[in-house]
């Protein structure tokens, strides 16, 4: 944890360095075409182009020589209004577009929102009022894509992407569906432009200028005026290189760079203001470093606007995401959740949004996930709906921030939510989080990753030493009832005579379960670890041939005090296996799978119907494998859940009802199942529950290539 503070922070704080230089360049680049082409049409018309330059420039420098300034939040502010002088329009002002490319997310929703707004100062409407006055409405600040003016914008440059404007008349804006309707046709705006800022030709704001007049500056020239329209495609053939083109080109390019500047400034601050929390805190009080960091007015909320935010982090010991620290939750009846109640809020991987984010099979790769409308996405999802005593924070949009452990980037070790974003100019205005906040997200997340491990790594033998006793509670407790029992009738002839070797037998084999669960601990440890699980071929060197019958009736063996101390006949577990197999395997690692099989078999059995209870292990010989299948009549599995009962810490909603378990089990079984090429899948849900699992014939004559 001692690189956390310097060395890591150095190559980061070069790293912005290198892209602050880059932009910088780029900017001079921009200075240098715009003086080379620019002026020289100004000059042709007569119009001084030098006053446009020093204007531009005089505000870039400004704002540069402030970004640093904390306390100057303005920039874009500031760029405007010299946008708006030179430009000599009426008013301007400068959208976000957020929500996702991809047309197959509905996580997201196309949507805008207001960066900066500039008017004209003393401008009013056409009845002497302020023009503001028609500007305070929601859809004023941020409004959904569709329809809009904003889309139709969208639209008309995937058609023509060489436009560097788009230019409408009054009347043309007011038959669209423009969210400031009113604003235009109050305030008599004749003519509006919208200028694309483009990255990587992706549109990620639109910059709008408002005019009531032709400006005298040429900018907008009779010719122009006459021949161009928003839809009209042919009006541009003949100005492509006039006077608008050239400005809107430059505009855009200092919007996107400044944009840049702006967002490398804050992943600099944010990161310094982490890491001096941390060090004033220190690494082992996780839970207060992290409520200083979501806080009301701490740090994330200050970058990131939200109303509501909690923070997860895995818990080793029960295998789910434990509610570290949170700004504020609620329970089911209204009243706030206490500190001390913190350990009954958890989150199962898979289990709800929350859980699903941290889930290998439906976030891969360990993305921040955006819902911009999270109830109305639950709604369309029944399978995020879950029965919980605590409601989650109200609010309409939600940002899940997945932390991978930094040694084994698919294993998540934290989660960040963030609910309900609040617009930065009016704060009761919901806004929607965007791409420069996953950006800025992301720069930090390895930061924290390196800050929960080192907390993990802390806990992570106290944690180990109660597993560990959890394992080797149950055949303790059968040992020590056989035993009472032998004591109790010791003066019992008939006892001593009939029953007294059984019980010798069953001290016996609980001995025998012992020692193979202090073996299965040290394999699972390795299996089970989310950081630094070693190698396949560290892990199973004790690979051989093994007849498979002899393995599954080694397994229905070790089961028995389980079965005994539950009251069930161990007689009710049946294998059908009328093949004399012989596999590679580890034999201790399949002891492993079919031990937890069938125990789970015994815990989620049908306690109403006592008599119900039985098993069977069906081998069959298939084309190229085998498959085995275990098949009980307990309580089942919901259909919606069959495919994540076997990620790890994921227990199923019917699992947690007064049964015992990290839900582990399944997640080792599937490990080991698939390092030995097959798979594991539950073939049949409710009466039966099957779970089944196919080994390769390979198998038979030899080990199979192992992933590392």
């Amino acid at each position: 944890m001692e690189t956390l503070d310097h060395e890591q922070d150095t190559n980061k704080t070069d790293d912005i360095h290198i892209e602050l230089n880059d932009i910088i360049e780029k900017l001079s680049e921009i200075q240098e075409v715009f003086d080379q082409t620019v002026r020289l049409k100004f000059f042709e018309k007569k119009f001084k182009a030098e006053w446009f330059i020093f204007k531009f420039y005089h505000s870039l420098l400004f704002g540069f020589k402030n970004l640093f300034d904390s306390k100057n939040d303005k920039f874009f502010s500031k760029l405007l209004e010299t946008i708006r002088e030179v430009s000599e329009c009426d008013a301007c002002s400068l959208w976000r577009i957020n929500g996702s490319n991809d047309p197959k997310d509905d996580r997201r929703e196309p949507s805008v929102s207001l960066i900066a707004r500039i008017l004209k100062p003393g401008l009013k409407d056409k009845h002497g009022n302020n023009a503001n006055d028609h500007l305070k409405e929601e859809k004023n600040f941020v409004h959904k894509m569709e329809p809009s003016f904003t889309q139709t914008i969208l639209t008309e440059h995937k058609i023509d992407p060489t436009r560097y404007y788009f230019l409408c008349s009054g009347s043309e804006i007011q038959d669209s569906h423009h969210t400031c309707r009113e604003f235009i046709e109050e305030c008599e705006i004749q003519h509006t432009v919208a200028i694309p800022v483009l990255s990587d030709d992706k549109i990620i704001a639109i910059l709008h200028l408002y005019f009531k007049d032709k400006p005298d500056n040429g900018l907008l020239d009779d010719e122009l005026l006459q021949n161009n329209s928003l839809l009209d495609k042919e009006s541009l053939q003949n100005k492509e290189n006039g006077l608008l083109d050239e400005f809107s080109k430059f505009v855009s390019k200092c919007i996107y760079y400044c944009n840049r500047l702006i967002l490398l400034q804050k992943k600099h601050t944010l990161l310094n203001e982490l890491m001096w929390e941390y060090q004033k805190v220190g690494k082992t009080n996780l839970k207060e470093l992290f409520e200083r960091f979501i806080k009301e007015g701490g740090i994330f909320q200050r970058y990131f606007k939200y109303s509501h935010a909690s923070f997860f982090v895995w818990d080793d010991l029960n295998n789910y995401y434990q509610l570290c620290s949170t700004t504020g939750l609620f329970w089911n009846d209204g009243t706030p959740v206490d500190e001390g109640e913190y350990h009954q809020i958890f989150y199962n991987t898979a289990d709800g949004l929350t859980g699903n984010c941290a889930n290998p099979q439906a976030n891969p790769h360990g993305k921040i996930v955006i819902y911009d409308d999270y109830p109305g996405y639950k709604e369309k999802h029944p399978i995020f709906k879950h029965d919980r005593p605590c409601e989650m924070e109200d609010g309409q949009n939600l940002m899940l921030v997945p932390i991978s452990s930094p040694t084994a980037k698919k294993d998540v070790i934290g989660i960040l939510r963030f609910v309900e974003k609040k617009h930065s100019n009016v704060s009761y205005i919901v806004n929607y989080f965007n791409d420069a906040d996953i950006e800025l997200m992301e720069y930090v997340r390895p930061y924290l990753a390196l800050i929960i491990q080192g907390y993990l790594d802390e806990k992570k033998q106290i944690r180990q030493f109660a597993k560990s006793i959890h394992e080797v509670k149950s055949p303790a407790q059968a040992i020590l009832l056989d035993i009472q029992l032998l004591i109790e009738n010791r003066d019992d002839p008939i006892f001593q005579n009939e029953k007294r070797l059984s019980f010798y037998h069953a001290i016996e084999n609980c001995a025998t379960v012992l020692q193979y669960n202090s073996e299965s601990i040290l394999l699972s440890s390795k299996l089970s670890t989310i950081t630094d699980r070693p190698p396949p071929e560290e892990i199973y060197a004790k690979a051989r041939k093994i007849p498979l019958r002899k393995l599954l009736h080694d397994c229905k063996q070790r089961v028995i005090p389980i079965a005994r101390a539950s009251g069930v006949s161990f007689d009710k577990i049946t294998i059908y296996c009328h093949h004399d197999v012989q596999l590679f395997l580890d034999e201790m690692a399949f002891q492993i799978v079919f031990y937890n099989l069938l125990t789970n078999a015994i815990k989620y059995r049908n306690i109403d119907e006592r008599d119900s209870f039985r098993v069977n292990v069906i081998v069959r010989e298939k084309t190229d494998r085998y498959t085995i299948t275990v098949e009980d009549f307990g309580i089942g599995i919901y259909p919606e859940q069959q495919n994540n009962i076997f990620l790890a810490g994921n227990r199923g909603n019917r699992a947690r009802e007064n049964i015992s378990g990290y839900g582990m089990g399944l997640y080792i079984c599937k490990t080991i199942v698939e390092d030995f090429g097959g798979k594991i899948y539950v073939s049949h849900t409710q009466s039966p529950t099957a779970i089944t699992i196919e080994l390769p014939f390979d198998l038979s004559f030899k080990l199979p290539r192992r992933k590392v």
